[in-house]
């Protein structure tokens, strides 16, 4: 994706309730989804989530690496850093 900004996402499949927060430790954006680990469900529940957490459509979204592991990169298509940041806080707790 030329021209993407790339997020480091840490998925927590099979939680409570969707969730997009930042872990300043991490240094990642922690998505938590109800979808369990299995058959890419969770994948896409993520994916979904940040789409509809981003406003934007989930077709600007792909994987850039780590869809069988927790640690997951995602590129994002058509905003600006500063942007998606002010939109995923608003949905969470932000970076500090």
């Amino acid at each position: 994706m030329t021209g993407a900004v790339v997020l480091s996402v840490r998925a927590v499949p099979g939680a409570r309730r969707d969730e997009v927060r930042y872990d300043v430790w991490a240094r990642a954006w922690v998505v938590a989804v109800r979808a369990p680990a299995r058959g890419g469900q969770a994948n896409r529940a993520i994916l979904g989530l940040l789409a509809d957490r981003l406003g934007v459509p989930s077709a600007d979204l792909d994987w850039v690496g780590g869809t069988t592991s927790r640690r997951k990169r995602v590129a994002v298509r058509g905003l600006p850093p500063a942007e998606i940041e002010r939109r995923l806080a608003a949905s969470g707790s932000a970076p500090r």
